[in-house]
């Protein structure tokens, strides 16, 4: 498994983001990573909204794009695609740089 960061923001009106793929994986889902009694938990979220003119940090201890069962080998210097669907039908594409851990 991998993950991606990066940063979402929403234009004039708001955007809810409801899912994600990426050719370089079998899956794609946006999780959190969160402390629960002194232990990190990731928990899945199906949905995310962005406020109109706001901004959604995707980071490490925080939202991420968990890339499920990488299909082939990511090299620091490859840009990985990802492909974000928004609730109103759009699509969003985004080329993140694949950087060491």
């Amino acid at each position: 498994m991998s993950a991606a960061y990066f940063v979402l923001r929403a234009g004039a009106d708001s955007m809810v983001l409801v899912g994600v793929t990426s050719p370089v994986a079998r899956a794609a889902e946006v999780h959190e990573s969160m402390q629960h009694d002194g232990t990190m938990h990731m928990q899945p979220r199906p949905s995310l909204t962005v406020a109109a003119g706001d901004s959604l940090v995707f980071a490490p201890g925080g939202l991420h794009v968990m890339l499920i069962d990488v299909l082939r080998p990511l090299a620091e210097g490859d840009t990985l695609s990802l492909l974000l669907r928004t609730a109103g039908g759009d699509s969003l594409h985004v080329a993140a740089p694949v950087r060491r851990p």
